[in-house]
């Protein structure tokens, strides 16, 4: 493999991704409730499994801390989606406010059988984070009933959580190009999935000056779950060179 320049390999740009193109313009599910009913719970249960506790070292406060941190704002972005979704007031606001400001895309949940959704997520979250304050600022000129206005008002973003979101964006974000470069190759091999682990590890284990301590702390939570999946775990190990074998036959043939 040709050496790659170590500041591009920290950084993990993976400019191989750029010509890709995503589906920026995902709709908001159909089937809103009246806004005479009341709106569902604000807990959604969409069958997602939050893995950020798995494994955690109780000892250490910090690691703890930020993992239910996560948890938590990751559960009021999707009650937030749920919000929108079910009320067609909070829907036609939202709506109006993404056409003033051109925006193509739209809010969407993280689900457990799409790889990459929780960066998807987040990511339509900051693009839309303008929307988003919007509502709130204005959420007493909609006309829906108090305890709607109240259920609303809990799922205001503080400063503090777009500080999160925006740091877990640009963690997540060298894996979501990953995962859509190898799911685009038209003949992955091992060595291309090798060559995005091994940047990926780096980027885990490379800390900037200006990185926050909220940054490295997410890194090294991360790299924990990497190394425990990619070189402890004896289940996993032997899935890829399952793969491995796969893929060597393929490029044979």
């Amino acid at each position: 493999m040709t050496s790659v320049d170590q500041s591009e390999d920290n950084e993990m740009d993976m400019d191989i991704t750029d010509d890709f193109e995503y589906d920026e313009d995902e709709p908001l599910e159909t089937g809103y409730l009246t806004d005479e009913e009341e709106l569902l719970d604000a807990s959604v249960d969409e069958g997602i499994i939050d893995n950020w506790t798995i494994d955690a070292v109780q000892s250490d406060i910090n690691i703890v801390y930020d993992q239910e941190m996560i948890i938590s704002l990751m559960k009021k972005c999707r009650g937030f989606v749920s919000i929108v979704k079910r009320s067609t007031i909070i829907t036609s606001f939202f709506d109006t406010e993404r056409k003033k400001a051109n925006a193509k895309r739209n809010l969407c949940y993280d689900v457990k059988s799409r790889w990459n959704s929780t960066y998807w997520m987040i990511d339509s979250f900051i693009v839309l984070r303008e929307i988003i304050e919007n509502l709130f600022i204005y959420k007493h000129h909609l006309e829906i009933k108090p305890k709607q206005l109240k259920k609303l008002s809990d799922f205001e973003f503080t400063s503090d959580e777009w500080i999160v979101l925006s740091t877990l964006h640009l963690i997540l974000k060298p894996f979501f190009h990953a995962t859509k470069a190898m799911s685009a190759s038209q003949y992955p091999s091992i060595g291309f999935a090798f060559y995005l682990i091994t940047r990926l590890k780096n980027f885990l284990q490379h800390h900037e000056r200006r990185d926050t301590s909220l940054k490295k702390r997410l890194k090294q939570m991360l790299l924990a779950q990497f190394t425990h999946y990619f070189e402890t775990d004896n289940e996993q190990v032997e899935l890829l060179k399952v793969i491995k074998i796969y893929f060597a036959a393929i490029t044979i043939n």
